[in-house]
């Protein structure tokens, strides 16, 4: 086992993210997520105190430089881009250093992280559903034959582009068929399902 020294990953709010990202945030501040945390259902069933929603519910809730309170850390409160992408200071503070840049995610065990429990049982559900196992299958995937026929169903970068309507990807064509397959985190699309329209 080793250690490495470094600074400790800090969070810094969706804010912090506006200067470069604006298009994204001006949608996604709309959403859902943007408003979990004065949600008047959390807000009644108090959740804004509740320990175990904050997690959910805030931005790195019980890490170092996580939520604490909204009179504390009102900057993190709500769902929002760190708690796909993880810590981004470093990133905000040196955006052009590709060592920092946070990773656009898309595995479903990041939505998985709070979309897991008896109010909300979407990722089990995804888990148990033959979506959790589209593309594992599959070899080459990546060949033109195979992403234009198989692809339709048993890969989600495939199945993006045609809901999309933008060229079909001509490599990383292997991500299975996870939640960003079908639901856009960063669109509202008058749908609180956040659907990608076909």
């Amino acid at each position: 086992f080793f250690a490495v020294a470094g600074p400790l990953p800090k969070y810094t709010g969706s804010q912090s993210c506006a200067e470069c990202h604006a298009p994204i945030l001006k949608t996604e501040i709309h959403t859902r997520h943007a408003s979990a945390f004065i949600d008047a259902k959390f807000e009644a069933d108090g959740g804004q105190t509740n320990r175990s929603c904050l997690a959910c519910h805030t931005v790195g809730f019980d890490l170092p430089t996580g939520f604490v309170s909204q009179n504390e850390t009102p900057h993190l409160a709500g769902v929002q881009c760190e708690n796909c992408h993880g810590p981004a200071a470093r990133h905000a503070a040196n955006p052009d250093d590709p060592t920092v840049r946070p990773r656009a995610e898309v595995a479903a065990q990041v939505c998985g992280g709070c979309h897991n429990d008896p109010r909300h049982p979407t990722f089990d559900e995804w888990n148990i559903s033959g979506h959790a196992q589209a593309g594992t299958t599959l070899t080459n995937i990546n060949a033109a034959s195979q992403i234009k026929n198989c692809g339709r169903c048993h890969s989600g970068s495939v199945r993006v582009s045609l809901l999309e309507r933008t060229p079909l990807p001509t490599r990383d064509a292997e991500m299975g068929i996870v939640c960003v397959t079908c639901h856009d985190p960063h669109q509202t699309n008058a749908n609180p399902a956040q659907l990608r329209n076909p």
